[in-house]
């Protein structure tokens, strides 16, 4: 099978292999066309990629370069410059204004007038007021279609997500990379295998959550831009279903309206046999052809094994022992979801829903010091999987014997659930699932480990489902003592 020459102008890149080998008088079956065209398709969208390079001037080519490469420079600002764009946003607005802006006005005038807010807009779009001032209608209107009408004028938090949103934050399909990059930026990383899984609400509500409440609001985002590595990853079991293509687009636009600036974007796609490229072509093109030419210009493809996409990165200034995969293209649960349980860290320091349920929150926090100074020594695990364990005072112990029962780490969970009892019994039913969830991520969080005594007088630890079902247990305990 002949491939396509190689010298994209995209650095260590190599194309698909082109489906054309197909002798003339084989009559080629669907699956085989289809590819032909994704392929085709594939191909097209580089040449795109290619052809905004030789749009541009020498000075705007190697500033793209740079980023792609680490070697860029961060946004350039002075107060009189912020004053000045500041002032033409708000005579902007009152040309730009729609009918989200308005209604946002009337919830809370100070949400969408406050200098922070409008400063993530003008940031996003290098000062550039027009885009700056239009980016933010269209954050307003995506945010009341995806999150409610209620909640424009107010920052989204953790209590406004449902189950399937929690999942799919805790599923592994958005990562951000522990450390920075060369040039000191953010990575945040998307792991392809794991689309389709999730309804298309919460293919926005998630990466809008990232990237406004946890990237947006960090200066050197806001300064330097994003590093985005879409990831290809191990397929799941189960089969799963791309949204249809007017809904990814719809999704595009309504991600491009979050204020955040992506100063350099790597798509990397393993090789057959292991998995098929082309499988996620549709996504790529249609990406690559809305974003605009400041985007695509620094972005690349990239194709090779796991080992080959990582050096790739690492070639850009993209430190890859933070990766989310390993060199045989695992996902390294070690370093999975510890960008979250950080930001509970920082929510407990606020006063949020979080914050109340902390595990560590003021009150606990004295009684577990209290207690672990009168605990004696820590208590020795036999694991039914061989060896000891030991466990502290904080990690809970399911089984039996009045030494369960009185170890500290049982109290303080008795104690702790106790205290969010009256908020789950005053909430819907339907919602009750979601606040176990919460409070297990929560514990979980806090380095909470559970232990479960077996049959044979073992002890194993238990995971985040298991635990899950002891909160909503121990809440049906304690309603009905009431």
């Amino acid at each position: 099978m002949a491939s396509s020459p190689e010298g994209c102008g995209f650095g260590n890149c190599a194309h698909l292999p082109c489906s054309d080998s197909t002798s003339h008088w084989e009559r080629p079956t669907p699956e085989m066309r289809e590819e032909k065209h994704q392929t085709h398709e594939i191909n097209d969208t580089e040449d795109l990629l290619a052809s905004e390079l030789d749009k541009l001037s020498m000075k705007e080519r190697s500033e793209a370069y740079n980023d792609v490469h680490c070697v860029g420079e961060e946004l350039k600002e002075t107060p009189g410059m912020i004053q000045k764009s500041l002032l033409e946003f708000d005579e902007a607005v009152r040309q730009e204004r729609n009918a989200f802006y308005e209604v946002a006005l009337n919830q809370n005038r100070a949400f969408v007038e406050d200098p922070s807010f409008r400063l993530k807009f003008l940031r996003a779009n290098m000062h550039d007021v027009g885009k700056s001032v239009r980016q933010m209608m269209e954050f307003l209107k995506y945010k009341a279609q995806y999150f409610g009408e209620d909640k424009v004028a107010r920052d989204i938090t953790l209590a406004d997500l449902n189950e399937e949103d929690m999942e799919l934050m805790l599923s592994g399909l958005f990562h951000i990379q522990e450390g920075r990059d060369r040039m000191g930026r953010v990575v945040f990383y998307m792991l392809s295998g794991m689309m389709g899984r999730f309804r298309p609400e919460a293919m926005f509500r998630i990466p809008y959550y990232i990237h406004y409440n946890l990237l947006a609001s960090l200066p050197e985002v806001q300064k330097k831009g994003l590093v985005d590595v879409c990831f290809d990853s191990p397929q799941p079991e189960e089969k799963v279903s791309m949204p249809k293509r007017d809904i990814l687009s719809d999704l595009t636009d309504a991600f491009y309206s979050i204020p955040v600036r992506s100063s350099a974007s790597h798509l990397c796609f393993l090789k057959a046999p292991k998995t098929n490229p082309v499988l996620h072509n549709a996504l790529v093109a249609m990406s690559v052809s809305t974003m605009s030419s400041y985007f695509r210009v620094r972005t690349r493809i990239h194709y090779g094994t796991n080992m080959e996409l990582q050096y790739r990165l690492q070639s850009c200034g993209i430190p890859i022992d933070a990766c989310p995969l390993d060199m045989d293209g695992n996902i390294r649960k070690d370093i999975l979801n510890v960008w979250f349980y950080k930001h509970l860290n920082e929510l407990d320091k606020s006063t949020s829903f979080e914050s109340r349920v902390s595990f560590l929150a003021s009150k606990e926090r004295q009684r577990t010091v209290s207690l672990l100074g009168s605990s004696g020594s820590p208590t020795q695990l036999r694991l039914a999987t061989g060896g000891s364990i030991t466990a502290s005072a904080n990690d809970v112990l399911s089984g039996r014997g009045p030494s369960v029962r009185t170890h500290p780490g049982n109290i303080l969970f008795r104690e702790f659930i106790e205290g969010q009892s009256s908020e789950y019994d005053m909430a819907p039913r339907s919602e009750r699932k979601i606040i176990t969830t919460k409070l297990t991520h929560v514990l979980f969080a806090r380095n909470i480990r559970f232990f479960q005594q077996t049959e044979s007088g073992d002890w194993r630890e238990m995971n985040m489902p298991e635990v899950r079902n002891k909160v909503s247990q121990l809440f049906r305990t304690l309603r009905k003592k009431k």
